[in-house]
């Protein structure tokens, strides 16, 4: 056995520029040496040939072949030994050698296998036969009810290839062993039925009265690919749907990336369909619009349908969340209505959700509204979330009078927001570089009050960006005052140092000196313009690693590469090459923007040779930013995995805040759990463990979505509480993170200890909850608990470990 090892010090594990650092390992067993035992070929005689047959070298199994085949009917008696042998792979060899050299005799062992107590021997026997058409099809054809997958598989593909109406008949016969879950067998009833898919998708699907379920659409997607979207579609739209198939409908039609599928699930809801139904609609528009369904956005149809959701207490969260994914602007005003409802508990989630939406797409118009509930509000969390918003939103005015006490625009009689409020609102604008430019005017102008100041003040010299830190260096000793790099440093400067892996996340993701973040991605946060560095640590250690940062040009991945197009207009582009053909050339800009340039307007495209990241990056920040900054890029070693399929109990109800501590069941043995126990769940219906996927949301995370396992049980999705269990597989003893998104609140137990509790209302993005655990070699059985109150609910699971480490359903 031959190992090559090597050693690459550049950039993107593309600049071999070091041929004297590597290795070559042969590896042999010790004190021994090696000689052949066999004789090699070509082989003279049979027996030579029926030793090599047993050689795990390809070529040598070749020519072993090739002699016995030669022999013909003289070799079939010692391949008939082979056969009744006890080596299975041999006995294997031997069975194809005979099909090859083709004697009845030797044609007749084949056919013994057919009746093997061994299924991989009778779904051999048939692979084998098949080659010879419809000569022993009646043989094959007796095989059609075996229990075993693989036998199966094997007679469907030897039936596909006879065109006669008893093969027909007998395939879609076949059909009905398909329960909706086996994908190879549905691959291959699709490659059985090529040539006649039409014949087989009348006798198979369109019976009368057959209800469509999620294994009725795959098997129409299997037969008809080109038309499935619209068969579906008109199947949604009939006025004779089957019961119970709605639901499958609109997850087969959230899974199909064509405009016409968003527009038939959109016209769900403006029809007469029941809650749960059109919930399960609106979060699939919610997943898909900002993807293959972006059309949607410019859809007539789409302002009445959200506006009519947005008007019905069951359906408002979902709407909620739909408008903050897509970024609709049109509903500023419908936000604002909500964000004022009145302080009530049973209004909380929604009004958080319409603050959510309001923030995460920077909706202007809505300040107003949550100035006035920052102000004046008595609900705390919504209260609390509202000034967060207005950060977000920097609405400077409105900060400007609540963090100096004094009665923001439009509202009036508001009072002095209470001391506590003020110093989190000071600590959230000190969080960002903007927010800490605000609040450093206001005391400059003496308007801040002392105690909010040195509070300031405090959060500036701890800063993670030094531009801040600089600005607020009046108010340092000189001795303390941060001193940058500037344009002549050396890698000396910042390894001397020790460097602190949390602030340099601070660097990484907030400092707009460094400004790392603007270019490169990290767990999801930052942009993707340049590498992502998740891993990072794992290729570089210190040295090299800030020798990439230092000299970034010094060796380039080929996708990073930059390129110049000049155009015969006399437009000039610059990025990273994404494509390039007859029609197009594709740019990826540092804007993180692609431009796509008709190929007959370019003029030149050039290669560049030095990297679009500047060399002197680090040039305004300080030698102890710089180390803590290659502190944390090293400490980047952990894969992330996310959990997509889990098991599932529930729904159990969650309508007075003492049942979220309830255990309804599994808690008491959550390190042992048994998977055929019954509960007693919400209205008092009998539930069991089952199985669910998560599907893949807008984010890239796979999300558990609360209407859609509702509506697969025809139940409400409000003030509910689900069980989910996971096994993390783990190969090593290790230390790892949970990264855990939910809405709402969320319990942890790992291997029956319970490592997490969060009480919380909010809206769901991924790796909100972060949750140091330590995972035993094997299998690790995970156990949530998600309390889901109104409206969108759900869930992300992730892992971040150093060792592999991988989901599996319990």
């Amino acid at each position: 056995v031959f190992i090559t090892d090597w050693y690459d010090g550049g950039v993107g594990g593309h600049g071999y520029n070091d041929p004297t650092r590597g290795r070559i390992y042969r590896v042999t067993p010790k004190g021994q040496k090696l000689t052949r035992k066999t004789p090699a070929g070509p082989y003279q005689n049979d027996q030579d040939a029926l030793v090599a047959l047993a050689s795990p070298n390809h070529a040598t199994t070749f020519l072993a072949r090739e002699r016995l085949i030669a022999s013909g009917a003289k070799a079939v008696p010692e391949l008939a030994r082979l056969v009744e042998g006890s080596d299975r792979n041999l006995k294997a060899r031997a069975l194809w050698v005979l099909h090859r050299i083709g004697t009845p005799a030797g044609l007749q062992l084949i056919k013994d296998q057919l009746r093997s107590t061994d299924p991989a021997f009778r779904a051999l026997a048939v692979r084998i036969l098949r080659r010879n058409g419809e000569q022993y099809l009646s043989d094959i054809e007796k095989l059609a009810q075996d229990s075993d997958g693989e036998v199966l598989k094997e007679v469907l593909l030897a039936v596909g290839g006879s065109r006669s109406p008893a093969a027909t008949a007998l395939l879609v016969k076949l059909f009905e062993r398909y329960d909706g879950k086996d994908r190879y067998l549905l691959e291959t009833l699709g490659i059985a039925a090529r040539g006649r898919e039409q014949e087989i998708f009348k006798a198979v699907v369109e019976r009368p009265d057959q209800p469509v379920s999620s294994r009725l659409v795959n098997i129409v997607r299997i037969l008809r690919p080109q038309d499935a979207t619209k068969y579906l579609a008109d199947k949604l739209a009939s006025s004779d749907l089957p019961p119970g198939s709605a639901e499958s409908l609109v997850a087969a039609l959230a899974a199909t990336p064509t405009p016409e599928a968003g527009k038939s699930v959109l016209g769900v809801l403006s029809g007469k369909a029941p809650a749960e139904f059109k919930k399960l609609a609106l979060a699939a528009v919610r997943t898909n619009i900002s993807g293959f369904w972006s059309a949607l956005k410019n859809d007539a149809a789409l302002e009445p349908a959200v506006r009519s959701a947005l008007a019905e207490p069951a359906l408002r969260g979902e709407a909620l969340a739909l408008i903050g994914a897509a970024g609709l602007t049109q509903f500023d005003a419908d936000l604002s209505k909500v964000i004022r409802l009145a302080d009530a508990p049973e209004n909380r989630t929604d009004r958080l959700a319409a603050i959510e939406a309001a923030a995460r797409n920077n909706f202007e118009a809505v300040a107003p509204a949550l100035t006035a509930v920052a102000a004046t509000g008595k609900d705390a969390p919504v209260r609390e979330a509202a000034l967060t918003a207005l950060v977000t939103l920097r609405d400077v005015k409105a900060l400007t009078a609540l963090i100096t006490g004094q009665d923001p625009p439009g509202v009036t009689g508001a009072g002095k927001l209470p001391d506590e409020l003020r110093g989190r609102l000071a600590d959230q604008l000190m969080s960002s570089s903007d927010g800490a430019v605000l609040v450093l005017r206001l005391i400059d102008t003496k308007k801040l009050d002392k105690s909010l100041s040195d509070r300031a003040i405090a959060a500036a010299v701890e800063h993670p960006d030094v531009n801040v830190r600089l600005l607020y260096e009046k108010f340092i000793p000189v001795d303390q005052r941060p001193k940058t790099l500037g344009q002549s440093f050396t890698s000396d400067q910042i390894l001397a140092l020790q460097g602190d892996v949390g602030r340099g996340e601070g660097v990484f993701l907030r400092s707009g000196a460094a400004a790392c973040n603007k270019c490169h991605r990290v767990r999801g946060k930052g942009a993707d313009i340049g590498p992502d560095l998740s891993q990072i640590g794992r290729k570089y250690e210190r040295k090299a690693l800030l020798e990439t940062i230092m000299n970034p040009s010094a060796g380039i991945a080929p996708e990073y590469v930059p390129y110049v197009v000049e155009t015969e207009q006399g437009k000039v582009y610059a990025g990273f090459l994404q494509d390039q053909n007859d029609e197009r050339v594709v740019l990826k800009t540092v804007e993180g923007t692609s431009v796509q340039i008709p190929r007959k307007q370019v003029l030149e495209l050039v290669k560049q040779e030095k990297s679009l990241m500047p060399e002197l990056v680090l040039k305004s920040v300080t030698a102890q930013d710089a180390a803590d900054l290659l502190a944390f890029l090293v400490s980047l070693q952990e894969t992330t995995v996310h959990a997509s399929s889990f098991k599932v109990l529930g729904p159990f109800p969650n309508e007075n805040p003492d049942q979220r501590a309830k255990d309804f069941g599994p808690e008491k043995s959550a390190g042992t759990i048994d998977w055929g126990a019954k509960f007693a769940g919400k209205g008092g219906k009998e539930v069991a463990w089952g199985n669910v996927t998560a599907q893949v949301g807008g984010t890239g995370v796979p999300e558990i979505d609360v209407a859609r396992l509702a509506a697969a049980t025809k139940t409400s999705s409000d003030n509910v509480i689900y069980y989910f269990a996971a096994n993390i597989n783990s190969t090593s003893e290790q230390s790892a993170t949970l990264a855990i998104g939910s809405d709402d609140g969320i319990q942890v137990w790992l291997n029956g200890q319970k490592v997490h509790d969060h009480r919380v209302t909010r809206a769901l993005h991924p790796a909100q909850d972060k949750i140091k655990v330590m995972l035993k070699p094997g299998n690790n059985l995970l156990l949530l608990k998600l309390d889901q109150g109104n409206g969108a609910g759900g869930m992300t699971v992730s892992l971040e470990s150093k060792a592999n480490a991988s989901f599996a359903v319990p």
